[in-house]
């Protein structure tokens, strides 16, 4: 059975500071990266897919390559099916160490969806 890392991770981030407001099947799922046959996937494979998608999000690659900008977050969220009203969305940003609302590091993103997971 596959298990879907953004589901477990949202569903994660929602109970711990939105308990009972919305159910993880109300996310659409996100399966281009975080699909597997194997739970227990190396870390440097984790590693290695979070980076892939942070850096899909990039707003200034050549100048910021460690930064996903406030256009590149807005991007993000409202690809995993959030509203940018929804308290969820602090808690993700939170979870991620987003040093400034909607900016997102590499090692904050990276980290924070691993510990999640």
């Amino acid at each position: 059975m596959s298990v879907n890392f953004f589901s477990k991770a949202l569903h994660s981030v929602m109970f711990k500071f939105t308990p009972g407001k919305r159910r993880v099947d109300e996310y659409p799922p996100n399966d281009r990266y975080f699909q597997s046959n194997n739970p227990s996937k190396d870390a440097s494979s984790s590693t290695s897919a979070l980076t892939k998608l942070f850096d899909s999000y990039r707003d200034n690659p050549k100048d910021e390559p460690d930064t996903i900008g406030v256009e590149g977050s807005m991007r993000y969220l409202q690809d995993l099916g959030l509203s940018l009203e929804e308290p969820v969305v602090l808690a993700i940003l939170t979870e991620l160490a987003a040093p400034t609302m909607g900016e997102l590091t590499r090692s904050g993103f990276v980290e924070g969806w691993k510990r999640l997971r």
